[in-house]
Protein backbone atom coordinates (compact mmCIF):
# COMPACT_ATOMS: atom_id res chain seq x y z
CA UNK A 1 0.00 0.00 0.00
CA UNK A 2 1.24 3.24 -1.08
CA UNK A 3 1.07 6.57 1.16
CA UNK A 4 1.87 9.77 -0.13
CA UNK A 5 5.44 9.95 0.24
CA UNK A 6 5.50 6.61 -2.05
CA UNK A 7 3.69 8.53 -4.47
CA UNK A 8 5.34 11.36 -4.40
CA UNK A 9 8.45 9.98 -4.94
CA UNK A 10 7.34 7.41 -7.56
CA UNK A 11 6.11 11.00 -9.41
CA UNK A 12 9.68 12.52 -9.22
CA UNK A 13 11.32 9.63 -10.47
CA UNK A 14 12.88 8.88 -7.13
CA UNK A 15 13.64 5.46 -6.14
CA UNK A 16 11.83 4.48 -2.65
CA UNK A 17 15.08 3.17 -1.63
CA UNK A 18 16.78 6.45 -2.13
CA UNK A 19 14.04 7.87 -0.23
CA UNK A 20 14.77 8.95 3.21
CA UNK A 21 11.88 9.27 4.57
CA UNK A 22 11.01 6.14 3.08
CA UNK A 23 13.80 4.70 4.76
CA UNK A 24 13.04 5.91 8.10
CA UNK A 25 9.28 4.50 8.03
CA UNK A 26 10.01 1.48 6.78
CA UNK A 27 12.55 0.67 9.61
CA UNK A 28 9.88 1.90 12.32
CA UNK A 29 7.84 -0.72 11.17
CA UNK A 30 10.73 -4.07 10.89
CA UNK A 31 11.10 -2.81 14.21
CA UNK A 32 7.49 -3.42 15.11
CA UNK A 33 7.40 -6.73 13.11
CA UNK A 34 10.27 -7.80 15.04
CA UNK A 35 9.28 -6.29 18.91
CA UNK A 36 5.93 -8.45 17.59
CA UNK A 37 7.69 -11.68 16.94
CA UNK A 38 9.45 -11.45 19.81
CA UNK A 39 7.06 -11.33 22.12
CA UNK A 40 4.90 -13.72 20.52
CA UNK A 41 7.73 -16.21 20.88
CA UNK A 42 9.06 -15.05 24.65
Amino acid sequence: MFNELDWGSLEQGIPLGQNETVQVQSRKVDDLVIRFHLSNNG
